[in-house]
């Protein structure tokens, strides 16, 4: 019987001393009871010395200590305790273990130690640091893209002012030929062109640098949605396909809006329907969802027969530089 005991007695301590978590026993004044191999590698410390050691005599002063008398208190009062502790070893080497603690007490119901079962997360610490580091990185070059793009679309739109504002004022000139006439549309035109694309890149700018304002006033919505159209019918109709429009009969004519986005979010989505339909049509409607004295809820719908987007694509539909379609 006895030899059987002792048998299982030397599994148990087999099985302690082989785990790969490191165990430690404390007294309530942080001085070693028992402490497996693990725990001694841990330390960095021989089998007589981790037998022997004092909890803050193992720790350099850059520990986490008052980490430590915290997760310590806590288990004098009853509480079991896990957290993460930065142990800084004295030679120096930081050590982040998570820390799994029990209380002891004994027959009184007095104190008596912890219990600590500890798992060495250095490496997850250091991941992790790695990767919060990498994402500041990556905000303070998109803040600084955002403030390059912001500063370059300002300073390209001053000149570009200049240029349309000249020819606008040679439009007017009467002594222009057909040719001429024409040179100076063009002109007036592309730059009006270069300019939208230059508002965009502001646009961008303050979206990335969460900045951009709706700035809602009274608008004719009919007025709004039948100039869209008009745009974009054009270009339909320049691919030999058919644009559809169907507005709500109960559409409300005056409304509050932010009418420069919204036009931008409807041509914007209008005419990427167009791009990627060669056949068919593309439709636009325009519903009312919900109407009060006060405020009206509009679902603008685009529809085209292209070819669309296979499921295994939608993950990229808002990805930066992602394209999804059959052109590319």
């Amino acid at each position: 019987m006895l030899t059987a005991i002792r048998l299982q007695e030397a599994q148990y301590r087999r099985i302690i001393e082989t785990a790969e978590e490191g165990i430690w026993l404390l007294d309530p004044e942080e001085k070693t009871l028992f402490a497996n191999q693990k725990m001694a590698q841990f330390l960095s410390l021989n089998g007589i010395d981790m037998q022997q050691a004092i909890l803050w005599d193992c720790l350099s002063p850059d520990s986490d200590m008052e980490g430590t008398r915290a997760y310590l208190a806590s288990l004098r009062q009853g509480k079991k305790m896990s957290r993460d502790l930065k142990w800084v070893r004295q030679d120096s080497k930081v050590l982040w273990m998570f820390a799994n603690g029990t209380p002891i007490f004994d027959e009184m119901g007095q104190y008596a130690g912890t219990l600590c079962m500890l798992t060495d997360v250095t490496a997850r610490k250091q991941s992790e640091e790695a990767l919060k580091l990498a994402k500041q990185k990556a905000e303070v070059a998109n803040q600084a893209k955002s403030e390059f793009l912001a500063n370059m679309s300002h300073e390209l739109r001053t000149p570009l002012n200049g240029i349309l504002g000249y020819a606008q004022i040679l439009k007017r000139s009467q002594n222009l030929t057909s040719k001429e006439r024409n040179g100076i549309n063009i002109i007036h035109q592309c730059g009006s062109h270069l300019l939208t694309l230059i508002n965009d890149v502001l646009d961008l700018s303050k979206i990335e640098a969460r900045k951009l304002e709706l700035i809602p006033a009274a608008l004719h919505l009919p007025s709004l949605l039948q100039s869209v159209v008009g745009m974009c019918k054009i270009k339909a109709e320049g691919k030999g396909i058919e644009f559809i429009y169907q507005p709500s009969s109960r559409l409300p004519e005056g409304v509050e809006a932010d009418e420069k986005r919204l036009r931008q979010v409807l041509i914007n989505l209008l005419d990427n329907a167009i791009k990627f339909t060669d056949s068919g049509s593309v439709t636009l409607c325009v519903e009312v969802l919900k109407q009060s004295d006060i405020q009206v809820s509009l679902l603008f719908q685009v529809i085209d027969t292209g070819s669309g987007v296979a499921k295994a694509d939608l993950t990229k539909l808002f990805g930066a530089f992602e394209q999804v379609g059959s052109q590319k």
